[in-house]
């Protein structure tokens, strides 16, 4: 039977030689075991300490670790939220500007553009004052309003020229005929009241003929001579 080295040389060192150099006996054997048990109980117990030591350092260098990561994911949290509202703020900004430098104009210049095709041109046109592409737009409009203007009193001659003469048609005497006129003239150049004086040769003086909205009154005279108020005056 073979000897364990290790407990040979435990034998060797710790027990003390056979005189004869016979083998160890079995209570030396013994003693040697105890001794290797009680030394691997001894180291044993010092690396698990050891271990536990590592262990515990390693878990609390672990554990801050993990603090800090934590730290630092929050951190980036918030950074990444206020970033976001950043964002946000700047999208709703840049809507409400654009609202206003673009869709506000184009807008209201198509809510004008849309009141003279109905006929209203005594309206106003903004953003003339631009210089960019709606103050273009706004200047086209303009000029859109003033063409139309011009095309409205060019037809409402013409379309009146043209009523007054049908009218005049049917007048038989001058009395008629100059009643008729003034009729036809007054409201349509907007006046209250009008009226028609012609000079009576034989009189020598300027007599009513025909009136619109007229009330006679007595402090107005129906014949006025050459320079006589107001009438007369306009007569010379």
């Amino acid at each position: 039977m073979a000897w364990d080295r290790g407990v040979v040389t435990v034998l060797q060192r710790h027990a003390p030689p056979s005189p004869d150099g016979a083998p160890p006996t079995h209570e030396q054997q013994r003693a040697a075991i105890h001794y290797l048990e009680a030394n691997n109980a001894a180291l044993s117990t010092a690396v698990l300490a050891d271990l536990d030591a590592l262990y515990g350092s390693e878990m609390r260098r672990f554990v801050q670790q993990r603090i800090a990561l934590n730290a630092t994911i929050r951190e980036n949290q918030v950074v990444i939220v206020v970033l976001l509202v950043l964002a946000l703020l700047v999208a709703v900004l840049s809507v409400w500007g654009a609202s206003r430098l673009v869709s506000r104009p184009i807008h209201m210049l198509t809510r004008q553009m849309g009141r003279l095709a109905g006929g209203e041109f005594d309206i106003q046109v903004p953003y003339q004052h631009r210089a960019d592409e709606i103050g273009d737009s706004a200047r086209a409009v303009e000029v859109f309003r003033l063409t139309s203007i011009a095309n409205r009193d060019g037809n409402w001659v013409k379309i009146s020229a043209g009523e007054v003469a049908t009218a005049l048609q049917a007048a038989m005497t001058q009395e008629a005929y100059v009643q008729t006129l003034v009729n036809e003239i007054t409201p349509r150049i907007g006046a209250g009241v009008g009226v028609f004086f012609a000079w009576d040769e034989a009189a020598a003086e300027l007599r009513l003929l025909g009136s619109y909205g007229f009330q006679r009154r007595k402090h107005l005279g129906l014949h006025y001579a050459l320079g006589e108020g107001l009438i007369g005056q306009c007569a010379l």
